[in-house]
């Protein structure tokens, strides 16, 4: 009996070990399983935190290029402006000239005028001395009346 005593109390601490063993063995499961899903956790968060730091990093690039081509555009318009302005200034100038000499040739054609009008009026005058002097019809065949019209 001893034997069987021994034997049976053998197998319950076989058993109880065993027993121990699949508890280690299923703390150790969990805490695998729980390491498994912290990893994939993290993993899927730096997953996610990369794509959105690379999606950033893409809309800081594309800003950076935008800016670059707007400070571009920017220097264009104000070489084009300076450009209008400096034609501007000519063709003001231009338009300065233009008007001095139409004022000038203004003048000139007013005094033009008066000198026509002082030469009609001169040939009015010779005209009817030489009525006078050849007494009506026959000096008007053979004298000459100019009349200028403005």
């Amino acid at each position: 009996m001893q034997d069987d005593r021994v034997r049976y109390m053998y197998d319950f601490y076989f058993i109880k070990g065993i027993l121990c063993i699949l508890n280690i063995e299923r703390i150790f499961l969990k805490t695998w399983m729980l390491c498994v899903l912290l990893w994939q956790l993290s993993w899927t968060d730096w997953y996610k935190k990369t794509i959105c730091l690379k999606r950033k990093s893409k809309e800081i690039s594309n800003l950076r290029v935008d800016r670059l081509n707007y400070e571009k555009q920017i220097g264009d318009l104000m070489n084009r402006l300076q450009q209008l302005m400096a034609e501007n200034d000519m063709l003001k100038r231009d338009n300065d000239k233009l008007k001095a000499q139409l004022n000038s040739t203004n003048q000139r054609a007013q005094q033009l005028e008066g000198q026509v009008k002082d030469f009609q009026q001169e040939i009015q005058l010779v005209s009817n001395k030489l009525e006078d002097i050849t007494g009506g019809d026959g000096g008007k065949s053979n004298s000459m009346i100019f009349y200028f019209r403005f």
